[in-house]
């Protein structure tokens, strides 16, 4: 179905690599993200999100995954568009806490870029998906999300965290959500 020559990276940094897709049943731009931490001591994140802001208006996403190192808090259902909510009723859970900084600029970045958090529309196989827990500095929040445009928001079929999947790491803070997307 993919081949090598339907992905082209067009722009890539420590943290943000953009790839235009150009398949029959997927095309556009997936941006892969890595946002630094609300008081990251080299990293200004409100820069950064500005950064990926205009990057977003160069190469519009259809799809966004990242480690966004944002907790949404409470918000869901807050923000209609014609065709619904950017973020659902399977966010926040319960002990999860407001948001902060850097979960206000990605909920700004949703706005701005008309994308929906895919991870808070459906109910999680194997629980919510936190990325921290007790021994991580993130505690119990979520802060990696997957998300996507309207296109691509219809089509979502399944989302489950792969807790099979070896990160190599000390702290399992951060475990692969997966999307199924149904295409035609």
């Amino acid at each position: 179905m993919f081949r090598r020559s339907d992905f082209r990276a067009v722009h890539a940094d420590p943290r943000i690599l953009i790839v235009k897709v150009t398949t029959p049943s997927l095309k556009g731009f997936i941006h892969v993200c890595h946002a630094p931490y609300h008081r990251h001591p080299k990293i200004d994140p409100c820069k950064w999100w500005s950064d990926l802001e205009g990057l977003a208006n160069k190469y519009p996403p259809i799809i966004v995954l990242g480690d966004m190192n944002a907790s949404l808090g409470s918000r869901h259902g807050v923000h209609r568009e014609d065709d619904g909510v950017f973020v659902g009723n399977f966010h926040p859970a319960p002990s999860e806490a407001e948001d902060d900084v850097t979960g206000r600029l990605l909920y700004q970045f949703m706005i701005n870029n008309a994308l929906y958090a895919e991870n808070t529309f459906h109910e999680h196989e194997g629980g919510y998906t936190f990325a921290g827990n007790e021994r991580s500095h993130h505690g119990k929040k979520r802060i990696d999300f997957i998300l996507t445009d309207s296109t691509y928001h219809h089509r979502a079929d399944r989302l489950w965290v792969d807790y099979s999947i070896d990160t190599h790491t000390v702290e399992d803070d951060h475990f692969p959500v997966m999307l199924q997307i149904k295409f035609q």
